[in-house]
């Protein structure tokens, strides 16, 4: 296996049971808790001028992308959370190359799926999420 998926298995499973273990976290936080916990080699901790990041950084922010693609974590506003999917993947997948494996296949779905579907979905969500919020505050009894 690749130096560069070793590592991204590492982070992988990492990032996702250190979500299920505490919860919604800072991407800061997880990032101080990943550097304390986990052991890098000098090819791990190389520095990235441009970025301002070592590369186990770089690396844990890249393959995020395909954890929040595959519905597994959401990122709002720099807080990381695992969703229900996610902890299902975590249960059934097991080993880090399977969890790596199996994000980047959700990835590859949804980078398959033409632009404007993915627009329109979204916007789809968005109205049925107004739809509701509107229902509830209907059904909230006035003080």
């Amino acid at each position: 296996m690749s130096r560069t998926f070793d590592l991204a298995d590492r982070l992988i499973y990492y990032v996702l049971t250190y979500l299920v273990k505490y919860g919604s976290t800072s991407v800061n936080d997880l990032r101080v808790a990943v550097k304390k916990d986990m052991k890098f080699n000098s090819w791990e901790k190389v520095f990235y001028e441009k970025s301002r990041m070592r590369r186990w950084e770089r690396m844990m922010l890249s393959f995020s992308i395909d954890l929040t693609k595959a519905g597994w974590i959401t990122k709002k506003r720099k807080i990381w959370e695992i969703t229900s999917v996610g902890r299902e993947a975590l249960l059934e997948l097991k080993t880090p190359t399977k969890l790596r494996i199996e994000a980047k296949r959700l990835f590859d779905v949804w980078n398959a799926i033409p632009r404007e579907e993915l627009l329109r979905r979204k916007a789809e969500i968005k109205y049925l999420k107004l739809a509701v919020i509107k229902v509830q505050k209907k059904r909230k009894p006035r003080a």
